[in-house]
């Protein structure tokens, strides 16, 4: 137990959507906690101009809420994900940006990025049938798939399938 006490509490030094995730295999009383506290940490957040840290971090409380049978909770961040990914522009991707090349950002980082709007567009796209998002517009045309980068390891979860998944996700929720 003491343990899992240091590295909660070396955790919380360094919050990220990957240890927000970790508890999100934790039991429950844990996770619910540090959800919580990551809530809390977001509307302090939404006080400033968005991140992209703020649209991963929406998506993280998004798909905890979504799996804890809170809908209307995960709806709400993922619109505001969605918000934030559009003012953002992170429906274009890093490569086909100007806007960025003065940033010279590494491929991690370009994945970064891809990975932020995958994960809400992927959440989206499972949601359709829900009216409650269907009013924000937002496709996938101008994005590269996300990809896999070595480091010298691999950095990210393969999802490459991620696009076609989404794809197919939109052709089975038109009606």
């Amino acid at each position: 137990m003491e343990s899992m006490l240091q590295q909660t509490t070396i955790m919380m030094q360094k919050p990220s959507c990957s240890t927000f995730s970790a508890f999100h295999l934790c039991f429950d009383e844990i996770s619910v906690s540090f959800y919580r506290r990551a809530k809390k940490a977001l509307i302090l957040a939404m006080e400033q101009p968005p991140t992209l840290a703020t649209v991963q971090a929406c998506n993280c409380l998004c798909q905890f809420a979504l799996s804890k049978g809170q809908p209307v909770t995960g709806i709400q961040f993922l619109r505001m994900s969605l918000n934030m990914i559009l003012e953002l522009r992170l429906d274009v991707d890093p490569d086909d940006s100007p806007w960025l090349f003065h940033l010279n950002l590494t491929p991690r980082q370009k994945e970064e990025r891809r990975r932020a709007f995958w994960g809400a567009y992927w959440q989206i796209m499972w949601l359709d049938s829900n009216d409650d998002v269907k009013d924000v517009e937002i496709n996938c045309d101008r994005i590269k798939a996300p990809g896999i980068v070595m480091d010298p390891g691999p950095v990210f979860e393969n999802c490459v399938f991620r696009k076609w998944e989404c794809e197919l996700l939109a052709v089975i929720g038109k009606k």
